[in-house]
């Protein structure tokens, strides 16, 4: 319940998000901090100081590198997981597989480290998950190759 004497606090690798009277998203896959505002205000603060007010449509995250990023997000896209679709703007392809694992039978996916970062967008049908991954092969042009212990190597071909 809404109480302004006790705000809504997510912590996320040295992040937090705090809620101001809102709705957001806030997760951490792969390592990737990613928030997105539905509706009101969400602060996000590191450690020391606040370093962003985000608001309504309004999206955060963080890179492999630990860079943060600032962009639009559409208020459909907020949570749009509970209707069983994942739409996707810009989300790097590390953390876009980090999320599909689990829907793939724990597989997990390491990037060949001499392919170039790739952001993915697009709408993904949570209830068919190889077919998303299928989809983000080919439109890509990345291909895959399976090892032992349940990993594949994603590479471009």
């Amino acid at each position: 319940a809404k109480d302004s004497t006790r705000p809504l606090r997510i912590h996320l690798n040295k992040l937090t998000a705090t809620a101001i009277g809102t709705a957001f998203s806030a997760s951490k896959w792969g390592g990737h901090v990613r928030v997105e505002v539905a509706e009101g205000t969400v602060d996000l603060e590191n450690r020391t100081a606040r370093i962003a007010r985000l608001t309504a449509g309004r999206a955060s995250w963080q890179d492999a590198d630990g860079d943060m990023h600032y962009g639009m997000v559409a208020l459909e896209r907020v949570g749009a997981w509970r209707d069983g679709r994942w739409v996707v703007n810009d989300m790097p392809i590390d953390e876009l597989f980090a999320r599909l694992s689990p829907l793939l039978d724990g597989v997990h996916f390491v990037r060949d480290p001499r392919m170039d970062e790739i952001t993915v967008s697009g709408s993904f049908d949570l209830h068919k998950p190889d077919g998303a991954y299928q989809a983000i092969l080919a439109a890509y042009g990345l291909t895959e190759r399976s090892i032992p212990f349940g990993f594949r190597i994603i590479s471009k071909k």
